[in-house]
């Protein structure tokens, strides 16, 4: 346990000291908990809690979500192409201003 705690000092000595009041940056403690509790989670608690349980029906919401995600992709190719290729940007060069 020392030998661990010798290399995390040795660590925080090279880290960057502007990030020390960010959320989950002050030590490896919290978000390490918050990673153990999502895998046992993942793999008991929640295999245990929906072993009796009906799955979701989400066929209607995958439609409508994909739907979304195609108009938004969409939407995204049209604002790219309008901020160059099809206003005033051209191959050659142009005159300056």
């Amino acid at each position: 346990m020392e030998a661990v705690m010798n290399l995390y000092q040795e660590m925080m000595k090279h880290a960057d000291p502007r990030i020390q009041g960010y959320p989950l940056m002050g030590s490896p403690l919290l978000m390490t908990s918050i990673l153990l509790t999502y895998v046992y989670f993942v793999l008991s608690l929640g295999p245990r809690i929906m072993a009796n349980r009906k799955p979701f029906q989400l066929r209607g919401f995958m439609i409508v979500y994909n739907f979304s995600l195609v108009a938004f992709s969409l939407y995204i190719v049209y604002e790219f192409l309008m901020s160059g290729w099809l206003s005033t940007y051209t191959w050659r060069c142009d005159p300056q201003d």
